[in-house]
């Protein structure tokens, strides 16, 4: 095994250790969840995090803050390669909200945006980016836009579907 394959096998435990985290602390009755559609997000946000935040983050997903985001890159190019998964990630930020370009670049196979300050408006590049994106395969969000709210619009960006299943919204 390379040095890649056994980063993207580090990534892929650590998925599944949140994952398990998670079903650790599920009280409800049956359901069906993975830490796989999140991971990669919050790994590359640990790396780009400052302070507290990258401590959190790192925590969280189980991984090194300063290997997170070569860590979701590997992950996500396991995910392109598969013909059973469509995977969008993006990065959609408040126009205000200052990001290090250096770092976004480095988002491999991902987006970003910067979100309109009309929440309607910022809600259809989303889902126009989104359908783009995972190839039409999860349906626009239905949320209700909040004015002066565009972190609402945000909703929609990280979605996980497995290619041949059903469009249906996305809540969250």
């Amino acid at each position: 095994m390379n040095e890649g394959d056994m980063a993207r096998a580090a990534a892929v435990a650590a998925a599944n250790r949140l994952t398990a985290r998670w079903a650790d602390t599920w009280t409800g009755g049956g359901t069906v969840l993975s830490g796989i559609g999140v991971w990669p997000l919050l790994a590359a946000l640990a790396e780009g995090a400052a302070r507290e935040a990258r401590d959190e983050l790192a925590w969280a997903v189980g991984f090194p803050a300063d290997e997170g985001l070569d860590a979701a890159n590997g992950l996500l190019r396991v995910f392109a390669g598969s013909p059973a998964l469509h995977y969008a990630l993006g990065l959609w930020t408040a126009a205000d909200l200052p990001v290090n370009d250096a770092w976004v670049a480095r988002l491999a196979g991902a987006a970003h945006g910067v979100l309109d300050a009309d929440p309607v408006r910022a809600q259809a590049a989303l889902d126009a980016w989104g359908g783009e994106a995972d190839r039409g395969a999860v349906a626009p969000h239905a949320g209700e836009a909040r004015p002066g709210d565009p972190a609402r619009a945000g909703q929609r960006a990280d979605r996980a579907h497995p290619a041949g299943s059903s469009r249906s919204p996305v809540s969250r």
